[in-house]
């Protein structure tokens, strides 16, 4: 994939001097993480479905119940299911510590299953990233250290949902996919994509540049390779609605989508501090807290359209990088690249919850950090992560505000703290999504984003 020097590297003690020094804060707050500082909120919807589906099955779920979640989401959920099961009796009483520890033992028991699956993904992720990181600077012990350290700070930044919700499952697989796609195997890369949207949509989002990456890397004319590669993707993506409608609940393998597109603008999203602002409310719809207003439905349905534009936007930004990008940036470029894409979905969406940079967590380590500048601003992903959470759970009252007397479910607003709070989030987000657009957009290779051997992109002209 790329080449390597010799030098430090071609020792154990550098082959593990990064892991080794991020290690014991990795440790420390992991365990703390999952002890006591775990918010546990979701995993009891993910429990109901995992039941739900070894009851029955996934197919007659979906027949019988408005799904919040893919097919995929719901069999993961009942493999954690399995997990619980196995635990020695009494397992549910580790996490006794946690601020939310439920009195029921089946869901008690789900939530330590829950942690010990994903506290196994998140450290085969740690491990990945050490493992692209020395061959990005397979000479440079100090920046691989730096990528291990971006990763442990920032998915401890968000640690109260970090082993709750099942969104870095979905920054995982895009991780596995970029491995797949720079190791010159597109169809692997297209279809851990495909698995991912059964799990989440939001992979679906990548699949475009994944397409452009690939047909750079192939030899000959761009346009042909591209032409090729958007029939190979195509193909192995449409086994995601194939297998949904043939295993997942046949003409309701899609009902999660309805549910998604009748929300309204979520009080954690970009939109939620301008709206309330003026003449708007908050009320609780669809599991979480929503603004409530005339003006909120018109937005809901504008910022749909900014998502499209927007994505697309990035998409055309990371695309125009790739094509100028040299063989040993193509691993950073596309990492940039899918960042910047989910940023901006992330930012222009109607629900904008804090869990949504797990998406990006697993990558954020991957994007070029040759200078000091890049490593602040690389840093300042890790403040956006502080912001989300101090936003919720721990501040989310002065966020959603006092209750409205004789109004059930009503909420006056955000106090001034509140508003800053979703300000300074959302701020940190603009201005992280911003640089790396420009990043992309000035790419000359040039100025390379590693310090490798390099040579010249696939011999496209």
């Amino acid at each position: 994939m790329i080449a390597r020097g010799p030098g430090v590297e071609g020792t154990t003690v550098g082959r593990w001097h990064a892991i080794a020094a991020v290690a014991p804060v990795f440790v420390v707050t992991r365990v703390a993480i999952f002890f006591a500082a775990t918010s546990a909120t979701d995993s009891q919807v993910y429990y109901q479905y995992g039941v739900a589906a070894r009851v029955s099955s996934v197919g007659t779920l979906f027949r019988e119940y408005d799904a919040e979640y893919p097919q995929l989401a719901v069999l993961f959920s009942a493999g954690v299911g399995l997990v619980a099961d196995v635990l020695p009796a009494g397992a549910e009483r580790v996490i006794a510590a946690r601020p939310s520890f439920p009195a029921d033992t089946g869901t008690a028991r789900f939530q330590v299953a829950l942690g010990l699956v994903l506290g196994a993904i998140d450290l085969g992720v740690l491990l990945l990233i050490a493992h692209l990181g020395r061959k990005l600077q397979p000479n440079d012990p100090r920046t691989q250290t730096w990528r291990l350290g971006l990763y442990v700070a920032g998915t401890a930044a968000l640690g109260p949902i970090l082993y709750d919700r099942l969104d870095l499952v979905v920054g995982a697989v895009a991780l596995v996919s970029v491995i797949a796609l720079v190791s010159s195997r597109p169809i692997v890369a297209y279809a851990l994509l495909t698995a991912g949207v059964g799990f989440k949509l939001v992979p679906a989002v990548l699949l475009p540049l994944f397409v452009v990456a690939a047909a750079v890397q192939r030899a000959g004319r761009f346009w042909p390779a591209f032409a090729r590669e958007i029939v190979i993707a195509l193909v192995v993506f449409a086994l995601w609605p194939g297998l949904s409608i043939l295993f997942g609940g046949g003409d309701r393998a899609f009902v999660y989508m309805k549910y998604h597109a009748e929300r309204g603008v979520e009080l954690g999203s970009v939109y939620a501090a301008p709206l309330l602002a003026q003449d708007a409310s908050v009320g609780y719809a669809f599991g979480g807290y929503v603004v409530r207003g005339a003006a909120a439905d018109r937005v809901a349905k504008v910022a749909q359209i900014l998502t499209i534009v927007g994505v697309g936007l990035s998409f055309l930004v990371a695309a125009r990088a790739l094509r100028r990008c040299g063989s040993a940036d193509r691993v950073s470029v596309v990492v940039a690249g899918c960042v910047l894409t989910w940023l901006v979905f992330i930012l222009t969406g109607k629900v904008g919850s804090p869990q949504y940079l797990l998406w990006v967590a697993p990558l954020v380590p991957l994007l070029p950090l040759r200078t000091r500048a890049e490593r602040v601003r690389a840093v300042g992903f890790v403040g956006a992560g502080l912001l989300a959470t101090l936003t919720y759970p721990y501040l989310w009252p002065a966020v959603h505000g006092a209750p409205v007397p004789n109004q059930p479910e009503t909420w006056a607003g955000p106090t001034p703290l509140g508003f800053v709070l979703l300000l300074a989030r959302w701020g940190a987000i603009v201005v992280l999504t911003g640089w790396l657009a420009l990043r992309l957009w000035k790419f000359d290779h040039r100025a390379p984003f590693t310090d490798v051997p390099r040579t010249k992109c696939g011999g496209h002209p």
